[in-house]
């Protein structure tokens, strides 16, 4: 009897990490976050799971399938990180903003200094969307020189450039 009472004042006290207390108990983290986060993922799988049965049954060409899929995909992963945001947001409270920011003051520690430059975490995070856009820009304008430009300039045919497999 001791020890559930033991186990049961564990979990209903504040975490600690080092000097850090967090504003929330193993109960609070269980129930508020990680609980919600199993049944949300459940509900993400499940619904996917049916959207993959209804476009099985559709009659539409292919291509259309799997575009209408990819943004189905994307709508379902953007509400289950909804979730967890919320869920956190539950958990964190009124501290929500002090957490948000100690974690902004992390991503903008530098990694490395030289002089006025430094880089840091958020630097490296922001080259993804830069490098996404690059891609992104790249294969329109290829697109846009192999579909109008060249063939005008009798450079190479409309649809396969030379030595690539394929449009």
């Amino acid at each position: 009897m001791e020890f559930w009472r033991n186990l049961i004042s564990l979990a209903r006290r504040p975490l600690d990490i080092g000097i850090i207390e967090l504003p929330f108990s193993l109960q609070e983290l269980v129930l508020i976050l990680i609980l919600p986060v199993i049944v949300y993922y459940v509900i993400y799988r499940l619904l996917r799971l049916g959207w993959r049965r209804l476009s099985d049954r559709m009659k539409v060409r292919p291509e259309t399938k799997a575009r209408t899929g990819r943004w189905v995909v994307l709508i379902l992963r953007l509400l289950f990180l909804t979730g967890i945001l919320s869920s956190l947001g539950a958990l964190l409270g009124a501290e929500v903003l002090i957490w948000y920011r100690r974690f902004l003051e992390f991503l903008g520690q530098p990694l490395y200094v030289s002089g006025n430059t430094r880089i840091t975490l958020t630097t490296f995070i922001l080259f993804i969307p830069l490098f996404a856009l690059a891609g992104w820009s790249g294969r329109k304008a290829r697109r846009l020189l192999e579909r109008s430009v060249f063939p005008r300039l009798g450079l190479c045919g409309p649809t396969t450039p030379p030595g690539r497999k394929g449009g």
